[in-house]
């Protein structure tokens, strides 16, 4: 479920870390607190670090939109801060795609004539397609709710 929630954050252009599965509380209280990080969690067992009352965010939440929901009444998270900047899938800030990158697409793709991005670590490339204007939507919706 946080999961989503952090992809949509690193749509909005936060910087956002997921960690892996399997990952223990204390280990990742600590990397909160090391990187100065906030932590958002499900997990209730996590409040029992005296550390997690500084860095963590206990959400309540079964589904994406109640996940928002109290995110924002908690943080009021700005969901256009720096919209389409960041990887969706590995978190890194996103460079202006070169020549060679842009060339693996569709001519079609290459014909839209919009700004490419590129993910110099996992090297996807990005564009403003009808998903991004459904995407912006839909943060733009998230973002009138507080």
């Amino acid at each position: 479920m946080l999961k989503k929630l952090a992809s949509w954050l690193r749509i909005a252009g936060y910087d956002v870390i997921v960690m892996p599965d399997g990952t223990s509380d204390r280990d990742i209280v600590n990397k909160a607190m090391s990187e100065k990080r906030i932590l958002l969690t499900r997990d209730q067992k996590i409040a029992e670090f005296k550390l997690a009352e500084i860095v963590a965010i206990i959400l309540e939440c079964n589904d994406l939109e109640d996940c928002v929901g109290q995110l924002n009444h908690k943080l009021r998270v700005n969901w256009l801060y720096q919209p389409f900047t960041r990887c969706n899938s590995c978190n890194t800030v996103l460079v202006k795609a070169g020549r060679d990158q842009i060339q693996r697409i569709t001519e079609k793709v290459r014909d839209l004539e919009t700004g490419f991005l590129f993910c110099p670590v996992c090297n996807q490339l990005f564009w403003e397609g009808t998903h991004v204007v459904n995407m912006r939507k839909q943060l733009e919706r998230w973002n009138g709710a507080h």
